[in-house]
């Protein structure tokens, strides 16, 4: 079988859109680029009122076309639309409860967790009591010895402090706590840390951020949607230098 000249799967399957609608709408399409190019080619700067008179009816011709591809992307997209619509509202439903179900289990499972790691740091700390006390006991035993000279102290000496080190070792040993499957075929569930920042001075936190673009994108946005509100007092708004422009609408 010729790989390269055999249909895929899905060959056949219609276009998304109507493509005598597409086909028509760019072939207008391209001989508005052409007519537009040739126009800011031959006539560019306006000079007179009739070639400014002839623009205006060229960009209403455009108007007119980017409604009418607009539409027709409107009406092609609505049957996916509607389908994405029914998709989400059959499956939403069911995500949204098993979604309870799952912050009501971990919740009962974070309990268990929290009350097995305070306990699991209770014997820690036991360890490292007795490890500590262990510890001393060497320590106690060596300064004996070191005064009696006895041979055999020396001995009980190297006993207790390897007994003590092995005391320390297993005290310092990190452990977890999690709560393994039953059956294996569950992913362990353990304890673990997030980090958030809740917000105690806006004003310290804008200036650590202000010069993100992100930040800066959005008081863009606020600052010049104020001055665009029909009732915007004429005032700068702090901060900020009003400036006007002139543009063709």
């Amino acid at each position: 079988m010729d790989t390269l000249t055999t249909p895929a799967m899905g060959h056949n399957q219609p276009p998304a859109y109507d493509p005598d609608v597409m086909a028509d709408l760019a072939g207008r399409t391209d001989e508005f680029m052409n007519a537009s190019s040739r126009i800011r080619k031959e006539f560019s700067p306006i000079q007179t009122e009739e070639h400014a008179r002839l623009l205006t009816d060229h960009v209403s011709g455009l108007r007119g076309l980017k409604k009418q591809v607009d539409d027709a992307r409107k009406i092609a997209k609505k049957p996916f639309d509607e389908g994405a619509k029914a998709v989400q509202e059959a499956f939403n439903p069911l995500l949204d409860r098993i979604g309870r179900a799952l912050d009501a289990m971990l919740e009962m499972q974070g309990d268990y967790l929290r009350r097995q790691a305070e306990k699991e740091r209770a014997r820690k700390a036991e360890e490292e009591r007795i490890a500590r006390e262990a510890q001393l006991a060497a320590e106690a035993k060596a300064a004996e010895a070191a005064k009696s000279g006895d041979i055999d102290a020396e001995a009980e000496v190297g006993r207790l402090q390897k007994e003590a080190d092995t005391l320390a070792r297993d005290a310092a040993r990190k452990t977890r706590v999690n709560a393994g499957s039953a059956t294996g075929a569950g992913r362990t569930i353990s304890m673990v840390t997030l980090r958030e920042a809740v917000i105690t001075n806006i004003n310290l936190l804008f200036v650590h951020y202000r010069g993100r673009a992100e930040v800066i994108d959005v008081l863009q946005l606020l600052a010049n949607a104020d001055l665009r509100a029909k009732d915007w007092d004429g005032t700068d708004i702090p901060g900020t230098a009003t400036k006007t422009r002139e543009v063709a609408r």
